[in-house]
Formats: structure tokens, C-alpha cells, sequence
């Protein structure tokens, strides 16, 4: 008789609605899944910078060998006294160990500054030469937020969470906030020009010519470069959406439910750099892919129209229309049937 009153029971309890309630109900659930999320993405950040520094190593040595008209940057001012190519793989190596002690000690702060300062080194090395190369700062900046991370000695389970959680949300914020700057930059850049009546990145041959100045200056003929000279019209329409996608990239760390969209947009974007420019960013787009497609904050299940009205401007607009609309119409029900 036990088993028939335990189901019986159980099917008056999901008929009543209990079971759905007190899931809903249970307390910090989505906080314990963004913090098991977030401490993934943390452990995948330091399995890939071991890769990283890996395939950093002959890089470095090949840099180290032909030093000449090097001016050191600050982080390695001091390679001018000892052997350079020693002190670069010395480095390169600490990065590594530092690598290896964070994964085994994930609450101890003092491997995660240890990769950040050694990275640091490493990232200056190739940026001495007179130029500078953007390929590795996300990777740092992302090294040195995660230097903030909580550890448990001060800290209650709760509030611990928490703390880890935000340190996530300000590598969101600072990876967007490139994005936004940069795009802010070309959003300027083109109302000068159209109000200085000049053509700039709102003409339909801008994108042509920034290719063409690129190819020329890098003496380089990336895969699609004839076809967008050729058709500078064709790809005019997403040159105008890379400056909205890359303007509005920040307000979309208040909106989870699109994290993950737009993350696929910037990797979209950091491909047709390759097939136009010849210039390819490997590791912004594995930040990418660890902070916003698996985004700890991402919805679990799918909505299509959650996803469309978090589109900044867009969803926005057409969430006030649909919100205008739905209450006129309400309005006009009630008026009807107040007849």
C-alpha cells in the first residue's frame, strides 16, 4: 500500500502545483549556477593560457635572438642587463608553473598574480620594437582581473559567490568596454567627416578603402580583399552593423539573455577580419567564447523574443511598441466589453 499512497501523493502534489512552486522557490539556485559556471569558466581560462605559453615559447626565443633597436618596455627594462633570451623563456616557463598552481589551488591568490605579472613580461616582450601589437592584451587585462578573485579565508560560502560572480561580470565589462571604445572611435570618425562633407566610415566605399590602405601597407592579399573592392556596396550594410555591434558591445553586460548572440557576432567579426585583412585575434575570440557564448549568466532555456527585445536599440524599440500596441488593444477590450 506504501508505493500506491507515495504515487498518489506525488499526483496530487504536481496536480496542485506543489513541486513547481517550491522549485521556483528554492533559494539561490541561479546563484549557485552562475557561481558553478563562473568558477568553469576560471579553470578553462588557465588550461588555455597553458596552451598559450606553450606555443609562446619558440615565439619568444625567436624574438629574444634578434633584439636589435629593441627599446624595452617598462615590465622589461631590466632584460637590457642580463641575456634576453634566457630571461624571455625564464618567463614564459614561470607563466607556465603559475598555470599549474592555479588549476591545483583555485582559491589561493598567489598563483593567479604570479601568471599576471609573468604574462605581463611576456606581453611586453613582442611590443618593443616601436609598434604595438594587441594580440595578447585581452588575454592580460583578463589575467589581471582574475588576480581579484575571492578566497575563503574571509569570507561566508554566500558571500563568497557573490564575490567571485562580480570579478566575472568585470571581465565581461572590461572585454565590452574595448569593443565599445573601439567602436566609438569609428562612430566619431564618420560624423566628422559627414559633417565636414568628406567621405569617412558612413560611405559606402569606406570599408573598400580601409582594406585597400591594409593590403598596401602590409604588402598582403587576404582571402576576399578582391571581391570587396570590387562589390564595395555589397558589404557596405555590415560595415555599418560592425560600428553598432561594436558601440552598443557594453550595454549588453546588463542584458544575459543576448550574451550569447552577440558573442558569436564579435567571433563573426573577428573572422572576416582574416578573409579581408589577413589579421587574425585567436585569443580575443577564446575570451570571447569563455565569457559571453558560455556566458554563466546565459538563460537556460531558449526565447527568441527575450533574445530580440535585449537587442540594444532595436529590442528596445520595438519592446515599447509591442507594450504600446498590447495596451491599446487591452484598453479597447475592456472599453468593448464595459458596453
Amino acid at each position: 500500500m506504501d508505493p500506491i499512497v507515495n504515487r498518489s501523493l506525488h499526483w496530487i502534489r504536481r496536480f496542485l502545483g506543489e513541486l513547481r512552486i517550491s522549485q521556483q522557490r528554492r533559494p539561490f539556485s541561479k546563484l549557485s549556477r552562475h557561481y558553478a559556471l563562473s568558477n568553469q569558466i576560471v579553470k578553462a581560462y588557465y588550461i588555455l593560457s597553458l596552451l598559450i605559453c606553450f606555443t609562446l615559447l619558440p615565439r619568444i626565443k625567436a624574438i629574444t635572438n634578434h633584439l636589435d633597436g629593441a627599446h624595452h618596455l617598462w615590465p622589461v627594462s631590466w632584460l637590457d642587463y642580463i641575456d634576453p633570451m634566457i630571461a624571455g623563456q625564464c618567463m614564459v616557463i614561470i607563466a607556465i608553473a603559475s598555470c599549474f598552481l592555479a588549476l591545483h589551488y583555485p582559491k589561493a591568490r598567489f598563483p593567479r598574480v604570479l601568471f599576471a605579472a609573468s604574462f605581463l613580461c611576456v606581453a611586453a616582450i613582442p611590443n618593443s620594437f616601436g609598434s604595438i601589437n594587441h594580440g595578447l592584451h585581452v588575454w592580460l587585462w583578463v589575467a589581471i582581473i582574475f588576480c581579484l578573485l575571492p578566497t575563503r579565508k574571509s569570507h561566508t560560502v554566500l558571500s563568497y559567490r557573490m564575490y567571485y560572480i562580480n570579478v566575472i561580470v568585470m571581465a565581461q565589462s572590461m572585454v565590452l568596454l574595448f569593443y565599445t571604445m573601439s567602436g566609438y572611435w569609428k562612430f566619431t570618425s564618420g560624423l566628422q567627416s559627414l559633417t565636414a562633407g568628406m567621405e569617412g566610415n558612413f560611405s559606402s566605399l569606406a570599408l573598400a578603402r580601409i582594406l585597400a590602405n591594409n593590403a598596401f601597407a602590409t604588402d598582403s592579399e587576404p582571402l576576399l580583399l578582391e571581391m570587396a573592392i570590387s562589390y564595395p556596396q555589397i558589404l557596405w550594410p555590415g560595415f555599418l552593423f560592425l560600428i553598432y555591434l561594436q558601440l552598443f558591445s557594453l550595454l549588453v553586460l546588463f542584458r544575459a539573455s543576448i550574451h550569447t548572440a552577440w558573442g558569436y557576432a564579435l567571433i563573426s567579426f573577428h573572422l572576416g577580419t582574416w578573409l579581408f585583412m589577413g589579421i587574425i585575434f585567436p585569443y580575443q575570440i577564446a575570451i570571447i567564447v569563455l565569457l559571453f557564448a558560455f556566458s554563466p549568466f546565459r538563460p537556460e532555456h531558449f526565447s527568441f523574443r527575450r533574445m530580440f527585445f535585449c537587442i540594444p536599440i532595436f529590442g528596445d524599440l520595438a519592446s515599447r511598441a509591442f507594450l504600446y500596441f498590447f495596451s491599446r488593444t487591452s484598453h479597447r477590450q475592456i472599453n468593448t466589453h464595459s458596453y
